[in-house]
């Protein structure tokens, strides 16, 4: 007979069985992945201004096609929306190699098309042009002292409302 606010080794084994199962669930991260595309790099050149709190950004990014047949390619950037005050960022151009590319951004997604020459490279990269406010992720204003600051506040899922990702 087990005494009462004492566990038997069959008990303990079973709740920890049971706790090890749940937690990766809960660490599991829900994030859709796209298996078909490996980033190699980010590259990020950043236009700030002491008048305004807009920014500019071109990006590139360098991309390995895991699947050459994928006729797609997503990236994360936070859209200009009256629903958060018009910040967010709007997309001016998306190329490859000088090309322009067909994108279209909606839902807070970029989709580009692949024309198949690049599918068949496998391996390219993307520049993007593009500019706006950022709703968070990056902090602008005065610190302490009264000088205008710029400060990157990423964790966990910021990024993506104004670096494209």
């Amino acid at each position: 007979m087990i005494e009462p606010g004492t566990f038997s080794v069959k008990a303990l084994a079973w709740l920890a069985v049971a706790l090890l199962m749940g937690a990766g669930k809960v660490l599991a991260d829900p994030y859709p992945v796209a298996p078909h595309v490996d980033v190699q790099h980010y590259r990020y050149a950043i236009a700030l201004s002491d008048n305004t709190d807009r920014i500019h950004v071109d990006a590139r990014i360098d991309v390995h096609l895991r699947d050459t047949q994928a006729e797609q390619i997503e990236f994360d950037l936070i859209r200009k929306s009256a629903e958060r005050e018009n910040r967010g960022m709007t997309l001016r151009a998306v190329s490859s190699r000088g090309e322009p590319l067909s994108y279209s951004h909606h839902n807070d997604r970029i989709a580009i098309d692949l024309p198949g020459a690049l599918r068949e490279q496998g391996t390219f990269s993307i520049e993007l042009s593009y500019d706006g406010i950022a709703e968070t992720g990056l902090v602008i204003g005065p610190n302490r002292h009264g000088d205008r600051t710029f400060f990157s506040d990423n964790w966990p899922n910021k990024a993506r409302h104004w670096l494209a990702s």
